[in-house]
């Protein structure tokens, strides 16, 4: 079975592409935005949130995607 990267559907505040990262990595949601906000603070040059919306167009949602996929 192969792993893939997918926005969840159930865990999103947004897009659902941290909650899906956070399933991926077999983490907890909460510390996936912890980490998200930290790093765009403190990287002021890399515009973080221009560029979770831009990947959020590319990543499936979990229900567009087969479950044999994931």
């Amino acid at each position: 079975m192969k792993k893939r990267l997918t926005r969840s559907t159930t865990d999103r505040y947004l897009t659902g592409l941290l909650g899906g990262t956070a399933r991926y990595f077999n983490m907890d949601a909460t510390v996936v935005r912890v980490i998200f906000i930290l790093v765009s603070f403190l990287t002021v040059h890399i515009p973080t949130f221009f560029l979770y919306f831009v990947i959020s167009l590319f990543v499936p949602n979990d229900t567009d995607v087969h479950p044999d996929e994931y």
